[in-house]
């Protein structure tokens, strides 16, 4: 039998540096994860006697990665040394240091790849520690993120073929040559070796006669973070420290938005955490949006226990506070892990229900075991007891330049297209151009509304003409003003009621589905709540105020039930999240629109905000809920396996008939697009091109996922299931206009 060489893969991701004078200074992000993946993804393939782990790369972990026969270092790289990471902060190895261990150590590595800007210094260290070939980049140079990428996954490619080390050096070389732009970048690669020696080298790694490489499972992070994670590092940095530390029990970020909504504190918070959790630091996180619980209830007591899934019964606090750690302390049995309970826009509660809420929270703080956490979000930070604050604020001028820059890629732009002739991009200094931008400078640094202004630059009769992108960008600052005056206008009772009162009658619905209950669905979704929130909302505001407040609510219980993907612990009637993780596909502008629009998901009628339509608006909707959480992975799916943001989704969603029918016209025959239907509520539609026709058949979900022909006669195991069988009829999805993609590597695992 073979014996297996040990390829450790570690990366080094601090979030900053700590200076002198002991204040922080944030670090550039490394975009590592597509590079680990691809070399992964060509590693499994190798039929060699290689077993391949991964780790981030703290000054122990470099030290056991010593004991592999080949290292690859992914990070930050210097002068004076290798970046390693320790409790989220840079830790310098100096070349000196990495010499001397190396030359105390009888069994040290082969093969160093140091994918790290200026790492030259580095990498004499480790050849003249005694490792026999080194890889590089020159001391002066910086290398771009898809040339490193592009460098590692050929030369890895290449070792696992069986090929010797400088050959696969010059191979990823040339790989990286032949790409446009790529005669520079190539020329930054570098190979330290032992000349005499390669000339009587036998391959590096044993072929396998049968089998592959053993590859470790790639870490699936617990959270995804959506929005591009641009000047927080200093904050993430302090959360994490606090999370880390044994004596704080409860971390608060907080934050005044000024007059918008969206200053960041959300994203502050869920970084921490998947910081954490991806080093396994924390097993568990629970989310809960306390805004979403606030309405409906009119005491601490029955809102968190529908929040957590416990019973409210018996109906006092510190009953409620034990059912809830027991729960917690449940989900991690068996480990050694620790739990995180993150409060998510706690302002209503702390402001409006103090005096019930604050106490709830020093008895959950006094209660959660040793060592687990518990964050709060809010605008000020409650009156709590053994806290460490984290205050966000907006983001410096040249963070919100280059969120608003990182964004556009993400809805196929450019920056120079859309800040053409506005600020002298390649002028001088662009960060500084970008920063000092009109378009840019409107947005006060609020990341929201940063993203909502770089979403209205999508539109193409805009990203020419500043002066329309500035007047759109008032009335999107318009819009969140209007958003957080509306919050303030819906009536709230006033006190605690004990006990509950009971929940009103589920209007009847005239949108059933064989099988499900579409009053229980109601329930579920809380839709009536949305109704009477909205009414309220005209009548003490205007109509423009309730739209305002529909497409508010509408996208909230979006979030709560189909964006978070993990485990209800009430099964599904509201019970907290654990997040495993997180999908990323949200509502769109464009989908909210849709939604307010369409007559048929209206009865047929003009849109109105009246009770009526409301109702049979919030029937439908809950079928819409119902059909995507038993398709959420499907949901989720792009149409092409590297998929990037921007690129359509398997199941292109809210469109209508008539939109479908003209994305099909330009398609060849037997391609096909799945939608929502508008008139049968709880069905996709497969709309499908054939002899030079489009069709369209409705389909079924039933509450189990299966899915039910337009007959009613015959069953699938769930909707991609029944594309798959009936593949014959449709061979290829719409992928954009004039564009298709083969069916079956999209909707095989589905």
């Amino acid at each position: 039998m073979a014996e297996f060489a040990e390829m450790a893969h570690l990366v080094s991701m601090p979030l900053c540096r700590k200076r002198a004078d002991g204040t922080l200074e944030a670090l550039q992000e490394l975009s590592y994860e597509e590079e680990r993946e691809d070399l992964f993804r060509c590693l499994q393939r190798g039929r060699v006697a290689l077993r391949v782990t991964w780790d981030y790369a703290s000054n122990e972990k470099f030290q056991l990665a010593f004991n592999s026969r080949i290292l690859h270092f992914t990070g930050h790289g210097e002068d004076e040394g290798l970046v390693l990471e320790e409790d989220g902060l840079a830790k310098l190895m100096a070349p000196q240091t990495i010499t001397e261990r190396l030359q105390r150590r009888d069994c040290k590595p082969e093969v160093v790849v140091c994918s790290a800007c200026r790492s030259e210094a580095v990498a004499r260290a480790f050849f003249e520690g005694g490792v026999k070939y080194v890889v590089h980049v020159r001391s002066t140079c910086e290398v771009g993120d898809i040339a490193a990428r592009d460098f590692a996954q050929t030369f890895y490619q290449e070792l696992v073929r069986g090929v010797q080390v400088r050959e696969a050096f010059e191979r990823a070389r040339d790989r990286v040559r032949d790409e446009d732009g790529g005669h520079l970048e190539a020329g930054k690669f570098d190979l330290l070796m032992n000349e005499a020696d390669e000339a009587n080298r036998a391959t590096l790694l044993t072929p396998l006669d049968s089998g592959s490489c053993e590859v470790a499972a790639l870490p699936k992070p617990k959270i995804n973070v959506c929005s591009p994670f641009i000047g927080r590092a200093v904050e993430v940095q302090e959360a994490y420290s606090h999370l880390m530390n044994p004596d704080v029990n409860t971390i608060v970020v907080s934050g005044d938005s000024g007059t918008y909504q969206g200053i960041g504190k959300s994203q502050v918070a869920l970084c921490a955490l998947r910081y954490a959790s991806a080093r396994a630091q924390i097993q568990e996180i629970v989310q809960i949006d306390c805004s979403y619980y606030f309405y409906g209830h009119a005491d601490v007591v029955s809102a968190f226990s529908d929040a957590f899934g416990v019973p409210r019964e018996p109906y006092e606090e510190n009953a409620l506070v034990d059912r809830i750690v027991s729960k917690l302390a449940s989900s991690v049995q068996g480990t050694a892990g620790r739990v995180a309970v993150l409060l998510d826009n706690c302002d209503l509660w702390a402001e409006r229900r103090g005096a019930q809420f604050i106490p709830f929270l020093r008895c959950l703080q006094a209660k959660m075991e040793r060592g687990s956490k518990l964050i709060v979000t809010a605008h000020r930070h409650p009156d709590l007891d053994r806290i460490k604050i984290v205050r966000v604020g907006p983001l410096k001028a040249q963070d919100a330049g280059l969120l608003f820059s990182k964004l556009l890629p993400r809805l196929g732009l450019g920056t120079d297209e859309v800040l053409d002739g506005t600020g002298g991009l390649y002028e001088g200094n662009w960060k500084m151009a970008l920063a000092n931008n009109p378009v840019v400078m409107s947005t006060d640094g609020n990341p929201s509304l940063i993203e909502k202004i770089a979403n209205l630059c999508a539109s193409r009769h805009l990203y020419h003409d500043r002066d329309q992108i500035l007047e759109k960008a008032h009335v999107a600052k318009s819009e969140l003003l209007t958003a957080a005056a509306v919050e303030n206008v819906v009536p709230l009772p006033v006190g605690p009621s004990f006990p509950p009162a009971p929940p009103q009658a589920t209007p009847a619905t005239n949108s059933s589905v064989e099988g499900v209950d579409a009053g229980d669905l109601g329930k579920r979704f809380s839709l009536n709540e949305l109704v009477d929130e909205v009414l309220d909302t005209v009548a003490r505001g205007s109509e423009e105020q309730g739209w305002d407040r529909f497409n508010m609510l509408v996208q909230r219980r979006y979030d709560n039930y189909v964006r978070l993907e993990g485990e209800s612990a009430s099964g599904g009637s509201g019970g907290y999240t654990s997040l495993t993780a997180i999908s990323t596909r949200p509502l769109s502008p464009q989908d909210l629109t849709f939604l307010r629009s369409s007559a048929k998901i209206w009865n047929g009628r003009a849109p109105s905000l009246d009770r009526e339509s409301l109702t049979f608006f919030c029937n439908w909707f809950a079928h819409f809920l119902r059909i995507l959480i038993v398709n959420k992975s499907l949901w989720n799916r792009r149409t092409t396996r590297r998929a990037a943001p921007g690129d359509p989704y398997a199941i292109l969603g809210l469109v209508s008939g008539g939109e479908a029918s003209v994305a099909l016209s330009g398609c060849e025959d037997r391609t096909f697009l799945i939608r929502l239907s508008e008139s049968l509520a709880g069905h996709f539609v497969v709309c499908f091109k054939k002899d030079g026709a489009i069709h369209q058949v409705p389909v079924r979900i039933l509450d189990d996922g299966r899915a039910l022909d337009k007959d009613g006669t015959r069953y699938y195991a769930s909707l991609a299931a029944f594309v798959r069988q009936e593949s014959g009829f449709w061979t290829q999805v719409y992928a954009g206009p004039g564009y298709a993609l083969p069916t079956d590597p999209i909707f095989d695992d589905a």
